[in-house]
């Protein structure tokens, strides 16, 4: 029987399995019609789930479950691994928390838009980017519309007056040895 009562209270529980997964919960229902309805539409959902690819699963996940995720999988163990962590889930409240599905060419120029507007330089914006990215690669969804920001060459170094000192006196005594 895959619905029946169970308690003092007469909450209904379903009990079934669609391919070797087992479904043992609560209807939150207390009449037997109810609970079946409640049972046939798990039932439903389920089996539809069942006949998913996992990247058809993946793409249906919401971002901060997928980001959740990478960080179990990937950056749990990196040393700057809260920082990254911190960074990917504030996408989600730049551009939603939506399903992988919508991370699409809009979502993308959306974010680096309100990036823009904050003033966060290309290279933070790669940062952001790259980490959208690995949670997508990661789910095996396309990345081919993330397209990474040109940054600077490096920092630009200013010598002290010793430092310039120091290797004027080298140069010269290379040159006249």
């Amino acid at each position: 029987m895959s619905v029946y009562k169970r308690g003092d209270k007469g909450v209904s529980y379903m009990n079934f399995t669609v391919n070797g997964v087992r479904v043992f919960k609560s209807t939150g229902k207390f009449t037997k019609k109810e609970a079946k309805q409640v049972e046939a539409l798990e039932r439903h959902k389920m089996m539809s789930e069942a006949s998913l690819t996992p990247q058809e699963r993946a793409a249906k996940m919401q971002l901060l479950d997928a980001i959740d995720m990478v960080y179990e999988a990937r950056w749990k163990y990196i040393r700057d691994s809260e920082r990254t962590l911190s960074r990917a889930k504030s996408i989600t409240t730049l551009i939603g928390n939506i399903p992988l599905s919508e991370v699409n060419g809009d979502a993308i120029a959306q974010l680096k838009n309100k990036l823009e507007k904050k003033k966060v330089e290309p290279a933070t914006i790669n940062r952001y980017l790259a980490n959208l990215k690995t949670v997508l690669n990661h789910h095996e969804q396309s990345i081919r519309h993330i397209k990474l920001r040109k940054e600077k060459k490096g920092r630009i170094r200013v010598i002290s007056k010793l430092e310039e000192q120091n290797v004027l006196t080298l140069l010269r005594s290379t040159i006249h040895t």
